[in-house]
């Protein structure tokens, strides 16, 4: 079995589900270049610095970093920033000595034979885009009287048990793959790699030789279980599975998992399938929300005898320190149990640059509320946040602060939230909370000795109360709701409203997709659907090729117009398959997308086809249908006055730009 450690936790998952995907793994040999200390955009800024280059911002429009607005990244910054802790550049964006030796080994065009791994997916019957240097270790598992694969992760000390149910396959050989696959496969990876690091900075090339003639394969094939989650979400209909290799989700093993033939053909993917989805259902059992056993024996053992000597006293004080730290993290538990994790992007949008602004704007929703802020030293501490903490806040890894301020900012118009629930039954609850937090934080501190002396008999009862208050409250609040957190909190009067219509089917169809898209994506599609039934069709038109040409602007950033076919073969290409209208792009405007530049929707779109593998072209099925549907939506936004009586047509092309675009989200946009 192979386990690769990566995360879900971006995505707050509701419901998750371990699972063993099967695959079988190949080994090959071909020529690489040595592994490099720098990531691509550390390599890019040294090599520029090493012709001579000094302006920051000039430096950032070489490199393709600035965004829509033609405005230069601070990332540049960032990377000299980190070239200079490196030592290898001086303050004055100068070579050192180290850094000239680095730009050396940068350019040495040195390669080595090395051993590398690829591997078939054996439910889907596809190849992974994935190969990695040498062979990934694998971990000895053990298979249950019930059928799960039991196995431990994490490090000595923190190992954790996990029980996974494997998913089978009634075909466990393939052919090896030939150089043409193996290098496909070198190709999708590039473009995996690239398209979640180009946000962050960081990559690393993998120095793979993709010549013809220098990549063998030995032919023998052994079947590994990738460790995979299988999970839902908030607010979407769709399961979903992680990549196992990266901290990401795997487009193919998705659709492989949520498709009702392989559930009717595979009995494994079936049971998974249906115990994820009795884990999300309404009648399923919180955990989070069940009186905590472990709380329960520290509070009976605080409570039932006092330390007769050092030994128990010792005991106690440790038993104290216990009870005060997991007290408050079940509270941070119960209360990101009932958050809609959806919300954050409004939340975030509220935040100011200033803690203070942003603590007294959640006393005075609180306030409002119905909660008591006498204390108001303890409450101002308890809800000054920065907008950081709001971003990175996470439903496996709640945060006090942060999640009490989100509840807030979602109660705020909205009497059914459960803040507003506790503001009417505990109106003293915030105050309670910043109480215990002032006796927690020097604890985990490991300053217990500071508060020590604060925690007798009557505070540990009081800490007990808060925890079970909290959690009966919201154990009802819950109850009420059918056991559902409402990730979209939607008036009466607006939910026949048709941008209410038109932002809900947004959010079914493409549902985690949607975080993929720019802004700019999303507001066309909004707009395309919010202005279908105008009779002059201009606004719909514009509005739906301005999301796709966006989009595949978008998609472009993670391709490599080095491997570009040439303009002409592809424009001959379109023709064959239909294209009338994008063809006649100009030449000019396609050269400007392949160069990384936002240009037309026809120069986007066979920047894109020219940068893809055949392999990849061949997803688009039938390729006629997409190629079709761009070339008309072209032609008809070519048109200078009204559009009329081209509804039907529209409709039609709606679909199939809706299907691309989610398309260019699963596979090419991080």
């Amino acid at each position: 079995m192979l386990h690769q450690s990566h995360s879900i936790a971006q995505h707050h998952p509701k419901a998750m589900q371990d699972i063993l995907w099967p695959c079988l793994r190949f080994s090959i040999s071909l020529q690489a270049k040595e592994d490099q200390d720098l990531n691509l955009f550390e390599r890019t800024l040294l090599r520029l610095l090493g012709e001579g280059g000094s302006d920051l911002k000039q430096l950032s429009h070489q490199m393709g970093l600035i965004n829509e607005k033609n405005e230069h990244s601070s990332l540049t910054e960032f990377i000299s920033l980190k070239l200079q802790q490196l030592g290898l550049i001086t303050d004055r964006l100068r070579l050192t000595n180290e850094g000239e030796q680095e730009l050396i080994k940068i350019n040495s065009s040195q390669t080595k034979v090395i051993g590398a791994t690829v591997y078939f997916d054996l439910i889907n019957q596809c190849w992974l885009p994935v190969i990695s240097r040498g062979e990934l270790p694998s971990v000895n598992a053990e298979q249950t009287s019930s059928g799960l694969v039991k196995f431990t992760q994490g490090s000595v000390g923190k190992a954790e048990e996990v029980k996974a149910i494997p998913l089978l396959s009634e075909s466990v050989s393939k052919k090896s793959p030939d150089e043409h696959e193996v290098i496909e496969i070198i190709k999708r990876s590039r473009q995996q790699n690239k398209k979640l690091t180009a946000s962050s900075g960081r990559g690393n090339h993998d120095g793979f030789i993709t010549s013809r003639g220098t990549i063998s394969v030995n032919p023998e094939s052994e079947l590994v279980y990738l460790h995979c989650y299988a999970f839902r979400v908030g607010g979407a209909n769709s399961a979903y599975v992680s990549d196992g290799f990266r901290s990401t989700i795997q487009e193919r093993f998705t659709r492989g998992f949520n498709s009702h033939r392989n559930r009717e053909n595979n009995s494994s993917v079936k049971v998974a399938y249906e115990g994820l989805l009795q884990k999300s259902r309404r009648t399923h059992q919180r955990q989070v929300m069940q009186k905590s056993k472990s709380l329960s024996r520290l509070y009976q053992a605080l409570t039932e005898k006092k330390a007769k000597n050092a030994i128990e006293q010792a005991e106690y004080e440790n038993n104290l320190s216990s009870f005060v730290s997991k007290s408050y993290y079940k509270v941070e538990q119960i209360l990101a149990e009932c958050y809609a994790f959806s919300k954050l992007d409004s939340c975030i949008s509220e935040l100011g640059a200033d803690q203070q602004r942003n603590a007294d704007l959640a006393k005075n929703i609180a306030s409002k509320l119905g909660f008591e802020l006498s204390d108001g030293k303890l409450v101002n501490n308890l809800l000054k946040v920065n907008k950081g903490s709001i971003i990175h806040l996470k439903a496996e890894q709640p945060v006090m602060s942060p999640l009490l301020f989100c509840h807030l900012l979602a109660a705020r118009n909205d009497e059914q939230q459960p803040m507003a629930k506790l503001a009417k039954e505990y109106p003293e609850l915030l105050i309670s909370i910043a109480k215990l937090r002032r006796w927690r934080n020097p604890i985990e501190h490991g300053d217990a000795d500071a508060v020590r002396n604060e925690l007798g008999f009557d505070q540990v009862k009081f800490i007990h109360q808060l925890v079970e208050k909290i959690r009966e409250i919201l154990s009802a609040w819950l109850k009420d709701n059918n056991n559902q957190v409402a990730e979209k909190t939607v008036p009466n009067w607006l939910k026949e409203d048709i941008r209410s219509e038109a932002s809900h089917k947004l959010d079914r169809y493409f549902g985690l997709m949607r975080s993929r898209m720019s802004e700019r994506v999303y507001q066309g599609l909004f707009d395309a659907l919010v202005f279908a039934n105008f009779e002059d069709a201009r606004d719909r038109t514009n509005a739906l090729a301005g999301a796709l040409q966006h989009a595949l602007y978008q998609a472009c950033r993670a391709l490599d117009a080095s491997e570009a076919k040439s303009v002409e073969s592809v424009k001959r290409q379109l023709e064959d398959l239909g294209a009338k209208s994008i063809t006649n792009s100009n030449i000019y405007k396609v050269r400007e997308a392949l160069s990384g530049s936002n240009a037309t929707l026809g120069a986007n779109f066979i920047a894109f086809w020219a940068q893809i593998t055949d392999q990849q072209q061949k997803e688009f099925r039938p390729a006629e249908k997409f190629v079709k549907a761009v070339d008309s939506l072209n032609k008809i936004r070519g048109h200078s006055g009204p559009i009329l009586g081209q509804h039907e047509n529209l409709n039609e092309i709606e679909k199939t730009v809706f299907e691309l675009i989610k398309h260019l989200m699963e596979q090419y946009c991080g």
